[in-house]
């Protein structure tokens, strides 16, 4: 049964910390995770971040299962159902042919079919597994331990259901490709982001030594997958946000399945990347080209930031004053802080706007947890709606 009382928490807590800092997570510096469970209380965005996982019990412990079989609506060009599918996001029927082929591109547009992917049910899963990791890591509560654990296994495991380990099929555009490098921007949310709630849940009963050793086989192979497959290999060359997130989810799944070295060998190539992607300004122009620039502005500086976590995990330091990169981050951070004041001074298309300065919040608080300089704190306090709604930053968020 689900017992929510606060004392047999906090005992629970003080009984557990030494332990819990301990678990090597692939998104967040051991030294943030101390820091985090040792204050009393914990800081009030992450209270928040464990409150809403409280209040989605119900609905995650009574949500069936998903994987990506069992209702699919798009067919791979494998045939196989097991194979990863979606379309891109920004391709829509061709009006000038009589069967709307080839698709037609237009940015920022999201064409509805889209959520006919397998992305949809990726990215549930991955919320899922996430929110009820939580609720055993915080409250000890082995229902939803065990229903994340059930999830993991048949969205990964179980021979029914079991996802396939490579992205060969992602975004594909009808009349154009069955799949392209770009599709791996869906594997950073879908698949980045539940490690950590694997790590989570590594002690819980139903996570047996086997099944843990069995989810790392599976990502081991999609580290494989990533950094000898074509497609792979072209994401990793993208000069915008795209490559950056190819980057921090290969860090991750190095980490992840304990190949450290292979983890901090990426990370030369990520400072190069880096200073490519940032201009004197601060801007990033790859991004300010697209209909909505600023979304896709911060949604890039925030793998910049990430990447910064990750290095600092490998004793690489983006932010080192001897490097690039140290600089170029800084400047796209501050290049973005900017417009928080005044967000009508942003001139660059954004489609569906006014542009949102509080998407910063994330960013800010990585730069503020990794540097311990005011600016950042001072320029996260200015935003009217702080939202730290990244669940992997669930140690990251600072308190003020």
């Amino acid at each position: 049964m689900y017992i929510k009382k606060q004392l047999i928490l906090s005992l629970l807590m003080a009984m557990t910390v030494s332990a819990l800092c301990d678990t090597l997570f692939p998104s967040t510096p051991k030294i943030f995770v101390e820091r985090t469970l040792a204050a009393k209380p914990l800081p009030k965005f992450t209270r928040k971040r464990i409150e809403y996982a409280r209040r989605q019990r119900e609905e995650n412990m009574k949500r069936p299962l998903c994987n990506i079989v069992d209702g699919k609506k798009l067919t791979p060009k494998s045939g196989n159902p097991h194979d990863y599918i979606s379309t891109g996001p920004y391709w829509w029927p061709n009006p000038d042919t009589p069967n709307g082929l080839p698709f037609i591109r237009k940015d920022g547009q999201v064409n509805p079919s889209y959520h006919d992917g397998d992305n949809v049910r990726m990215t549930l899963m991955t919320k899922t597994v996430q929110q009820l990791a939580v609720l055993w890591y915080f409250d000890k509560d082995e229902e939803a331990a065990a229903r994340a654990v059930a999830q993991l296994k048949g969205f990964f495991l179980d021979e029914a259901t079991r996802m396939n380990p490579h992205f060969n099929y992602g975004q594909a555009i009808p009349g154009i490709c069955d799949g392209r490098c770009y599709g791996l921007i869906e594997a950073y949310t879908g698949l980045g982001d539940v490690l950590d709630a694997i790590v989570m849940l590594k002690d819980a009963p139903t996570m047996t030594a086997e099944t843990y050793a069995a989810l790392v086989a599976w990502f081991r192979q999609f580290h494989t997958w990533l950094n000898t497959s074509s497609i792979g290999k072209k994401e990793f060359e993208a000069p915008n946000n795209h490559g950056l997130a190819c980057y921090v989810q290969a860090v991750k799944y190095a980490i992840f399945i304990g190949d450290m070295e292979a983890a901090k060998a990426y990370m030369p190539r990520v400072e190069k990347l880096i200073c490519k992607s940032v201009d004197p300004d601060g801007s990033l122009p790859r991004e300010l080209v697209r209909t909505k620039s600023f979304s896709y502005s911060t949604f890039a500086t925030g793998m910049m930031t990430q990447l910064v976590l990750l290095g600092k995990m490998l004793d690489y330091d983006l932010l080192d004053s001897k490097r690039e990169s140290a600089d170029a981050i800084r400047r796209a951070v501050l290049f973005l802080c900017g417009f928080i004041d005044h967000p009508e001074a942003w001139k660059h298309q954004q489609i569906g706007g006014p542009i949102n300065p509080n998407a910063l919040s994330n960013i800010l608080a990585r730069m503020s947890a990794a540097t311990g300089d005011p600016i950042y704190l001072d320029n996260l306090k200015k935003l009217t709606k702080p939202s730290f709604d990244v669940m992997n930053d669930l140690f990251v968020a600072p308190e003020f």
